[in-house]
């Protein structure tokens, strides 16, 4: 095969290539509205962010090497510390609301009927 043949069929696979991805393939666009509206729960603060990133880069590094336990048992001890983390978190703006339940009311049927 010459280099024109070649460079013809890379080029005739690469234009099928994106027209099946563009045909086939569903496209999702996040618009920055989208994201900036996004709720958020109450309870949810900076730390439960970091440790949910650290959650993502061990679930990855996990996906790239399976087979090796010591990322797999990292992996697990960040889940159980966001999970612990997320539980106190949730307790901490409980107690919040019932503490101040005679003062603010409102905050504890808005925070059942959420709830639902």
């Amino acid at each position: 095969m010459s280099d024109l043949e070649t460079n013809c069929m890379f080029n005739t696979l690469t234009r099928v290539y994106h027209e099946s991805v563009s045909k086939f393939i569903p496209k999702l666009t996040l618009s920055e509205k989208n994201i900036s509206t996004r709720k958020k729960p109450k309870w949810f603060n900076k730390n439960i962010k970091r440790l949910t990133n650290l959650k993502y880069k061990w679930f990855i590094r996990t996906q790239i090497d399976s087979k090796n336990e010591s990322t797999k048992a990292a992996y697990n001890s960040v889940c159980r510390l966001v999970e612990k983390e997320v539980k106190k978190a949730r307790k901490n703006y409980e107690w919040s609301i019932i503490r101040n339940c005679k003062n603010e009311s409102k905050r504890i049927f808005s925070y059942i009927i959420n709830r639902k």
